[in-house]
């Protein structure tokens, strides 16, 4: 083999090479904005017009298709209902979350001034403790309560929403999220906060859009 077709050779197996190595290189994983400028593609595609993202969650554990997705979450629509998109980690592309998608919650720390809980409208109450007939007292002493919790809330980084609600059945129910004509979105930091902060161990989410 003469020299130039030796040379020749060489340079066609390492531009070969260089082929097939980049062909098997790893994509660089989606950053943050990346996601965040996918979703934003989407919903202006498709006519969302839901405003900036309220919160970005980075790829948690991989689903049954071994892939894992940048969670970004909006506020939240009529009724409460979550808004969210899901963006490829890997390769960018957006959709909509499948039926049955359960939205995932930031890890949380201990609710504080320096680290408030925020709240969105929506259609969930907090429901301390089980509805009670009262007389003048005793709903004077729940007043109070409301009261001693909203001034609590204040001062530890909650929006103070604790209120007294007469139902229909004529009992009466201390609440959390009560807003006169619709309550809020769920959140699981405010039952964080209620837990770690109050006696009130049994509170539990109400779905007034619920029948």
């Amino acid at each position: 083999m003469t020299t130039s077709r030796y040379l020749l050779l060489s340079w066609l197996l390492l531009g070969a090479a260089l082929l097939l190595g980049s062909g098997c290189e790893g994509r660089d994983p989606i950053t943050q904005a990346q996601a965040s400028a996918a979703a934003e593609h989407l919903q202006r595609r498709d006519d969302f017009d839901w405003g900036d993202a309220v919160e970005v969650l980075p790829p948690a554990e991989v689903d049954e298709r071994g892939r894992s997705w940048w969670q970004i979450r909006y506020k939240a629509g009529d009724q409460g209902v979550a808004r969210v998109l899901l963006v490829d980690a890997t390769s960018g592309w957006a959709k909509q979350p499948p039926p049955g998608y359960v939205v995932r919650i930031a890890p949380t720390c201990h609710p504080s001034s320096d680290r408030p809980v925020t709240v969105e409208d929506g259609s969930w109450l907090l429901r301390l403790a089980v509805p009670e007939s009262v007389d003048g007292t005793r709903h004077a002493v729940l007043e109070r309560e409301a009261t001693r919790l909203n001034i609590l809330a204040a001062n530890t980084g909650l929006v103070p929403l604790f209120s007294l609600r007469d139902t229909k059945s004529g009992t009466v129910e201390l609440l959390y999220g009560w807003q006169g004509d619709r309550g809020i979105a769920r959140n699981e930091r405010v039952l964080e906060w209620v837990k770690l902060r109050t006696n009130y161990h049994a509170a539990e989410w109400k779905d007034m859009a619920a029948p």
